[in-house]
């Protein structure tokens, strides 16, 4: 499957990005629209955006601090994030969840895309992210 489209361009906080007094879109960049969606499927905790109050993840994960079972919970939770949020279809998709300390994750989360005469690519995309555990939760850092 192909992931090109064209939206407003956001800053990694969730803001329009504005350069010269215009709002920057992600026209002439046909992936990075995805790539912001991935990115604020996973960022945000569910419950936080008003308007879905079922988008987003999950906010624990529960067992021993960075132990498979938390990894696995914290990909799974990912997953259902980037599923239920964005048109993402599962088999496109893998992440893979690593300690980096006993308070810090890893996150590599990779979208295999289609190349198309609009984006020239072939391959994947990837984003990486971590999240500190803190007070039984995963937080984005």
């Amino acid at each position: 499957m192909h992931y090109d489209n064209y939206d407003l361009k956001w800053t990694l906080e969730g803001d329009l990005e504005i350069e010269g007094g215009q709002v920057k879109t992600t026209l002439g960049e046909p992936l990075a629209s995805i790539a912001q969606d991935i990115q604020s499927a996973t960022q945000y905790l569910q419950g936080s955006w008003r308007s879905d109050l079922t988008r987003g993840r999950e906010f624990s994960a529960g067992g021993e601090r960075n132990s498979e079972q938390v990894g696995n919970a914290v990909r799974d939770s990912l997953y259902h994030a980037i599923i239920q949020s964005t048109p993402v279809d599962l088999d496109d998709l893998e992440i893979i969840v690593a300690p980096l300390d006993e308070e810090t994750l890893l996150n590599i989360i990779t979208l295999e895309t289609e190349p198309t005469e609009e984006n020239g690519f072939t391959g994947s995309i990837q984003l990486t992210t971590f999240f500190l555990e803190k007070e039984g939760g995963f937080y984005y850092i």
